[in-house]
């Protein structure tokens, strides 16, 4: 049985919520500033694991937006996941179903997506997104600083063609078994191009693809962390003839899902500054864990994978800044 429903066209979309010629100059700069690591210390990638109450949701891109004025050497990108893979849940996330019920409300989702990430970015912020559905790519590929091809999708041909046409960095995770190969597969493949099929703001168009700017996040895999293959990972893109740069995810199985243990890693490896690890990235929200799936979940607290709670992350901060100070003798 197939019900469908007519969906409104990209360019009416972008119409009816037009983004600011300020705020597009803004984008296209962190974009490239994120290019340049020479001027700051790491990327971190801080935000929920996935988004579902606007409203608490911007309270902590107003507190990532203070630590970004407090803590400039680092480039902060705020977690902006408002589409989720599912393997065993209903719950494709805010963009497809903004009411968490199923009805699937994705004008209602769209519309409100694009509003809430033109607010993120005009606090100063930078998004980063994954991406996981390529029809629903072009709504909100605009407000992106940093793409994201997670560890469920990063063996799609489908997925690896996506990230080819995006206009932006591209960050692969290894796949969930750990193993690294099939994100470097990816790199190989986005920063050679190809030929490729996408939906254009006016439908579907075929484009030569190619993205050099693509990079490995180690995100740890069933048989426990790989955070410690950094090393390794670089051999391999090094052997390839691949420029990239590697990330470490703090969460998912790199921590086990424990957020004691992420707080823990990600503190750690804030520190080693000569590791060649060049982010992190830690799922937060304003309260640590997390909280049942319902329709009408709490606000600031995660509905889906567990999370540190803000305060934690500033903590971590504040060990590394007074760190950081007594190594640099400031307090000699």
């Amino acid at each position: 049985m197939l019900n469908s429903r007519p969906l409104p066209s990209v360019d009416s979309i972008h119409k009816r919520f037009p983004l600011p010629l300020d705020l597009k100059i803004k984008i296209q700069e962190s974009r490239k500033g994120f290019q340049q690591f020479s001027s700051y210390h790491k990327a971190l990638f801080i935000g929920p694991c996935s988004i579902h109450d606007l409203s608490k949701d911007l309270i902590l891109g107003e507190k990532i937006a203070n630590l970004q004025k407090e803590y400039p050497e680092f480039f902060f990108l705020y977690r902006c996941h408002l589409e989720k893979p599912r393997s065993n849940h209903h719950w494709r996330g805010f963009l497809m179903d903004p009411d968490l019920d199923g009805s699937f409300n994705l004008e209602k989702g769209i519309e409100l997506s694009r509003k809430f990430m033109m607010k993120l970015v005009s606090m100063g912020l930078n998004l980063s997104y994954e991406f996981i559905d390529p029809f629903l790519t072009p709504y909100v590929e605009d407000l992106v600083t940093v793409g994201m091809i997670g560890a469920r999708t990063v063996y799609s041909q489908t997925h690896r063609q996506l990230a080819a046409t995006l206009a932006m960095p591209v960050i692969f995770k290894n796949g969930i078994d750990g193993r690294l190969d099939g994100a470097i597969d990816a790199i190989n493949l986005n920063q050679k191009g190809m030929q490729t099929p996408r939906m254009g703001p006016h439908g579907p168009e075929l484009v030569f693809g190619k993205n050099v700017e693509t990079h490995l996040m180690l995100r740890g895999g069933v048989e426990g962390p790989n955070f410690h293959l950094v090393e390794r990972g670089y051999e391999i893109l090094r052997s390839r003839g691949l420029e990239s740069k590697i990330f470490v995810d703090c969460a998912h199985q790199n921590s086990y899902k424990d957020c004691l243990m992420q707080k823990k890693l990600f503190q750690d490896l804030l520190l080693q500054e000569a590791s060649g690890i060049q982010g992190l990235m830690a799922e937060c929200h304003l309260e640590e864990g997390n909280q049942p799936f319902s329709t009408k979940p709490k606000g600031g607290l995660s509905i889906t994978d567990p999370c540190i709670d803000f305060a934690s992350l500033e903590r971590c901060l504040l060990h590394y800044r007074s760190h950081h100070l007594v190594s640099q003798g400031e307090y000699s």
